[in-house]
C-alpha cells in the first residue's frame, strides 16, 4: 500500500483479541475485516511500526498480548493485503495460557512477516516494580523471544500502557522504541519510548480510520482524550 493521508502526523492502532465477546479489549472479527477493507479501499499507507513516525498520513497496526485468535482471524487478512504489523507477546504466557499463542505459532506468525515485539514476561504494571524487576521483565521477555525466533527484538509495549520516567529510561537502554496508550497521533516529534496508540474501540466505525491521521483525526482524538480525563476526574471526586 503506497498512498498516505495528507497530514504531518501518523497514527498507531492498537488491537487485542479478535472475538465476539463484546469486551472493550476485543474486536469482532467481522469488524476487523471491515477495518482492513476500509484501509485498502482508502489507499492509506500501512507502515511498519518502526517507520510510521517518518511516514506522514500512515497507519501502523499493533496487537497486544499474543492472543491465539490472531492466527486465523487477523493473519490471513494481513498476509493477503501485505500489511505490516507488530504483535507484542507476553513471553511467560506463550504455551501456558489457553488463549495465548504457543511458541510454534509465534514462529509461524513471524515467518509470515509479522514483527514480534516484547510485552514483558508476566504483564505486571512496571511502574510498581523495582529497577531490578523492570530489567527482568524487559530483558527476560526480549531474550526469551529472541531465543525462540533467532532474530533481534527491538520493540516493546508497556503492560497496561503504563510507564514513568524511570521505566522509559530502562526501555531506552534495551529497545529501539516502546509503545504506551496515550490517545494521540504519532508525529515525528513523538517520544519513541512513549509512542501514542489509538485503541480500536475509538474507531469502531471504519470510516473513522480514513481520517485518523488527518487534522480532523487529531481534533477527534483530542476531544476523546479530554472527555476521558474529565470522566476520570469526576470518578476520583466521587470516590474521595
Amino acid at each position: 500500500m503506497s498512498v498516505g493521508l495528507s497530514s504531518g502526523a501518523s497514527a498507531i492502532l492498537l488491537y487485542h483479541s479478535l472475538d465476539q465477546t463484546g469486551s472493550l479489549f476485543s474486536i469482532d472479527p467481522a469488524l476487523f475485516r471491515r477495518h482492513v477493507e476500509a484501509i485498502v479501499q482508502s489507499g492509506i499507507t500501512v507502515a511498519p511500526l518502526a517507520q510510521v513516525r517518518e511516514t506522514p498520513g500512515a497507519l501502523a497496526l499493533t496487537f497486544d498480548d499474543g492472543h491465539r485468535n490472531f492466527l486465523d482471524r487477523a493473519l490471513p487478512l494481513l498476509v493477503e493485503f501485505r500489511m505490516p504489523a507488530t504483535m507484542f507477546v507476553v513471553s511467560g504466557y506463550c504455551g501456558h495460557k489457553p488463549d495465548a499463542l504457543t511458541w510454534r505459532e509465534v514462529r509461524e506468525i513471524a515467518a509470515a512477516g509479522i514483527d514480534i515485539g516484547a510485552h514483558s514476561v508476566t504483564h505486571r504494571d512496571l511502574t510498581t516494580l523495582s529497577a531490578a524487576e523492570v530489567q527482568v521483565e524487559m530483558r527476560g521477555s526480549q531474550a526469551h523471544i529472541e531465543d525462540q525466533l533467532g532474530r533481534p527484538v527491538r520493540a516493546f509495549a508497556y503492560p497496561y500502557g503504563r510507564s514513568n520516567t524511570h521505566v522509559r529510561r530502562h526501555a531506552s537502554e534495551i529497545f529501539d522504541l516502546a509503545c504506551g496508550v496515550r490517545l494521540a497521533q504519532a508525529g515525528r516529534d513523538a517520544d519513541p519510548f512513549d509512542l501514542p496508540r489509538v485503541f480500536d474501540f475509538y474507531v469502531r466505525n471504519p470510516r473513522r480510520l480514513k481520517r485518523l491521521a488527518s487534522l480532523e483525526g487529531r481534533v477527534y482524538l483530542e476531544l476523546r482524550r479530554t472527555a476521558s480525563a474529565l470522566r476520570r476526574g469526576v470518578a476520583a471526586r466521587l470516590g474521595s
